[in-house]
C-alpha cells in the first residue's frame, strides 16, 4: 500500500492506495483522512479519468494551471491538489539556483522521457512522464534550468521517491 499526503484545497490530509490491475480497469483500495472503500479506475483518454464508487461516478480531468500546477476538476468542479509521498517530506529546494532532483511521485512505470541531458527547460516543461494505476504522471520542472541527468528510460519501472532526473 503506497501512502501519500494530499493537499486539497490548502488542506492536508493523508492517504493509502492499494491498486489491483485487470485488462479493462484498474481497482483501487483506499483510504483519505476520515473515509475509506474501493474504486474502479477508467482512463478513456490522456488527462481523463473515470472513477466509479459504488454507484456514483467521478468524472475527473487533469489541467495545467498557466503557473505550472496541476488542478483536478472532478464532474465540473476544480480541486487543487498535490500529491506527496509521506517518505519524501523534505523536498528539495525549488530556488532560483542549485540542484533539484525530481523523484517519482508514486510506484509506476516509465513511459516517456520528452527530453535529454543538456536540455534546457522552462518551469512546468514535462521532463519524465510515469504511468500509474492507469494514469500518466508528468513529472515537470519546478523551475526553469537545465537537465543535467536523466537516470531512468522508457519501460523501466520506478519505485516512489526514486530519483528519475537531476536538474540545474
Amino acid at each position: 500500500m503506497t501512502r501519500v499526503e494530499i493537499e486539497i484545497d490548502g488542506r492536508m490530509v493523508e492517504a493509502a492506495i492499494a491498486l489491483e490491475e485487470s485488462s479493462d480497469s484498474t481497482l483501487v483500495s483506499f483510504t483519505c483522512g476520515d473515509l475509506s472503500g474501493r474504486a474502479e479506475v477508467s482512463q478513456p483518454e490522456p488527462g481523463r479519468y473515470h472513477l466509479l464508487i459504488g454507484n456514483s461516478v467521478f468524472r475527473c480531468d487533469r489541467d495545467r494551471l498557466a503557473d505550472g500546477t496541476e488542478s483536478v476538476v472532478v464532474n465540473g468542479r476544480r480541486i487543487l491538489a498535490t500529491a506527496r509521498d509521506r517518505r519524501r517530506r523534505h523536498r528539495e529546494s525549488t530556488s532560483d539556483s542549485g540542484v533539484i532532483r525530481l523523484t517519482s511521485p508514486m510506484p509506476g512505470r516509465v513511459v516517456a522521457c520528452p527530453v535529454e541531458p543538456g536540455t534546457v527547460v522552462e518551469k512546468g516543461q514535462g521532463i519524465i512522464i510515469v504511468e500509474a494505476m492507469k494514469m500518466q504522471n508528468e513529472i515537470a520542472a519546478p523551475r526553469a534550468g537545465r537537465v543535467t541527468e536523466i537516470r531512468t528510460a522508457p519501460g523501466q519501472t520506478v519505485d516512489a521517491g526514486e530519483i528519475l532526473a537531476i536538474l540545474e
